[in-house]
């Protein structure tokens, strides 16, 4: 799209309109106002096909609080400094989360850096704040997954599974993190039972 959107979201236009005003919004990086759009199209139409849509975009795309634009740069700047200068990227991101505590990205981020280096703990810690902040949010649950089943929490890891494919049924990464924890409780299961039949000897 070209130019600016409109300042303010306007009133009386139909659920698909009220959608591809809030991609422009988040082309332009007017992510509240995106937000306000993406539920002004909810109200107009709870159900249906636009309704997904919406849905998903709020529960990918959007943060659940306003930060400026200032802010989401730097996010952006956090997120790719740490896949080159992980050290300055987690600082950016621990900033941010000092500055907007209320913005729910930067915790992610760094339940990311935290879980690539294996403190799980502070990852859990992170994630736990990005979920209260966005409880709907899949890429929160799915790395929530993803460290559990490393810390062999099968169960707490099928609950954050189950929700995030209700947000996100077609994720491919979620469906392959689904036959992943099938495959480890399968495992684990044989091995209780050789375990049970060696100590019932």
């Amino acid at each position: 799209m070209f130019g600016q959107p409109p300042e303010a979201v306007p009133d009386g236009l139909t659920a698909d309109q009220y959608y591809e005003l809030a991609l422009w919004y988040e082309e332009t990086r007017a992510l509240g106002s995106a937000r306000k759009a993406l539920h002004q199209a909810l109200a107009v139409q709870p159900d249906g096909p636009t309704a997904v849509e919406c849905k998903q975009l709020l529960n990918t795309r959007i943060p659940t609080s306003d930060p400026p634009k200032e802010a989401i740069d730097k996010f952006r700047r956090a997120e790719a400094q740490l896949h080159l200068h992980p050290e300055d990227g987690v600082k950016t991101a621990e900033k941010l989360a000092d500055e907007y505590p209320e913005f729910d990205w930067p915790h992610r981020l760094l339940a990311e850096y935290h879980l690539q280096r294996g403190d799980v703990p502070k990852c859990i810690q992170s994630l736990h704040t990005a979920l209260r902040l966005h409880p709907d949010w899949p890429a929160a649950q799915q790395l929530m997954v993803r460290t559990l089943l490393a810390d062999m929490e099968y169960e707490a890891a099928r609950s954050y599974l189950q929700n995030a494919l209700l947000q996100t049924p077609n994720d491919d990464q979620l469906r392959s993190l689904s036959r992943s924890l099938e495959y480890l409780v399968a495992m684990d299961e044989e091995g209780n039972q050789a375990i049970q039949k060696v100590n019932s000897r």
